[in-house]
């Protein structure tokens, strides 16, 4: 007769029996969860489809039109090698770098990308990588179909932190237990990083300043099969996930812009009162009232302070004297902290611009706007002779410098006639490039 043992390499009734059993306990004792399902991350590049079909070595596509594509874009599909570019096109046809490895049928989704970093992804698929570079997955797509399940873990006071400077929770990060059977049965795959859950028994339907019913939604880092989780015949029945409070960033941005529904599932009214319907983010982020804190602090700090340094306008300067005391920078009639753009005394208007004007008179002044800062400009036989520097900008939350370049509206032809914004990621100014030496 055999030796007893409870382990077999696979799974018998015994390990059936068990994983029922232990379901059960799931249904009985377990909290209702609600699963958002990441799908993997929005469509980005230009997609076009084939109108013809191709061999299997063909280098040649066929589509109804090539707008917007341009040569050098990266290209991705069915059948099309890694790294194949557009070497040249027509109206219809797209010329790749390498043949394709398959037969691409008509009608086949084919996508195109200026950044090899950021693929233009033919599938949905979990596992793709938005950003190459980052490694990020910053613009997420989530299942429309909410999945139900049950789960358990273990409850824990909300107590604040208080043994460092500032509030902090001790207890935002949870960890939940799911019956892994029922779990593939229902999502076709185990919870991932990436799923978002809502907790439905800590549900708030008594939320200040609206009628609305707000679950507790939590995003999940990672997950695991837990040492409790296998039976005495040594297979694994449960799956943990470890879940952290789901913050207002853009990784979440298709659930945030889901509508807020009331305890009755009727849609809340927008917060402003203008018409249409409130968002789960209207309701969940604190990114609108953050932002109008914000925005009153700076109209108070513009209204007390409206520009930088020292006000001497009221003053009378007696010409061509240094009113400055002895040691200190002279700069014109004023110094640095003084300097505004203004004839002395404001006898006299001043025009600006970027080039001068093409007919000046003795003792006009000009202001040279493109410049920074401004300069102004005195006109005496023939010469225009710097006065001072406009150092008494407008004041803004920011210096001048990190103002101007965040508030660049200014747009740029080059040689060959291609118009560009200033104003662009870095990623997109510097690409980057292969190393010859590897290749």
């Amino acid at each position: 007769m055999p030796r007893l043992s409870l382990y077999r390499p696979e799974k018998t009734n015994d390990y059936k029996f068990m994983d029922r059993r232990i379901s059960e306990m799931f249904t009985i004792g377990g909290t209702g969860v609600l699963l958002n399902k990441y799908l993997g991350t929005q469509p980005q590049g230009l997609y076009a489809t084939t109108s013809a079909a191709q061999g299997s070595t063909s280098t040649t596509l066929t589509f109804s039109n090539t707008a917007n594509i341009t040569k050098g874009m990266f290209v991705y599909g069915t059948g099309i090698p890694s790294g194949a570019t557009v070497t040249s096109l027509t109206s219809t046809t797209v010329t790749l770098s390498s043949a394709t490895t398959s037969a691409v049928a008509s009608g086949t989704n084919i996508g195109f990308s200026t950044d090899a970093t950021k693929p233009a992804y033919t599938n949905q698929s979990a596992l793709n990588i938005q950003d190459l570079l980052w490694t990020e997955n910053r613009d997420r797509k989530y299942d429309p179909n909410v999945y139900s399940l049950k789960g358990h873990y273990q409850l824990a006071d909300t107590e604040f932190d208080l043994r460092q400077f500032g509030l902090f929770l001790s207890n935002d990060t949870i960890f939940i237990t799911f019956h892994l059977n029922r779990m593939l049965d229902q999502l076709g795959r185990k919870i991932m990083s990436g799923d978002v859950i809502e907790i439905l028994h800590v549900r708030d339907d008594a939320v200040l300043g609206t009628n609305a019913a707000i679950n507790r939604y939590y995003v999940v880092e990672e997950g695991t099969r837990p040492a409790e989780g296998y039976s005495p015949t040594w297979w694994p029945h449960m799956w943990r996930i470890k879940c952290n409070p789901m913050p207002d960033s853009t990784e979440f941005r298709d659930i945030m812009q889901a509508p807020l529904l009331d305890a009755s599932g009727d849609p809340v009214p927008a917060f402003d009162g203008n018409g249409g319907f409130a968002t789960l983010g209207d309701a969940l982020s604190t990114r609108n009232a953050e932002n109008a804190i914000s925005d009153a602090v700076d109209a108070a700090a513009q209204a007390e302070v409206p520009f930088w340094y020292f006000q001497t306008q009221s003053w009378y300067i007696l010409p061509n004297q240094n009113p400055n005391p002895v040691g200190s920078p002279i700069i014109g009639d004023n110094d640095i902290w003084t300097g505004n753009g203004i004839p002395p005394n404001g006898s006299k208007p001043v025009n600006m611009g970027t080039s001068w004007p093409p007919s000046p008179l003795n003792g006009d002044y000009f202001l040279r706007t493109d410049w920074a800062p401004p300069q102004l400009f005195n006109y005496q036989n023939g010469i225009w002779t710097w006065i001072q520097t406009d150092f008494r900008n407008q004041w803004l939350p920011a210096n001048d410098t990190l103002v101007s370049f965040i508030n660049n509206k200014n747009i740029t032809t080059l040689s060959n006639g291609t118009v560009l914004p200033e104003q662009q990621n870095l990623r997109t100014a510097i690409r980057p490039k292969l190393d010859p030496d590897i290749l």
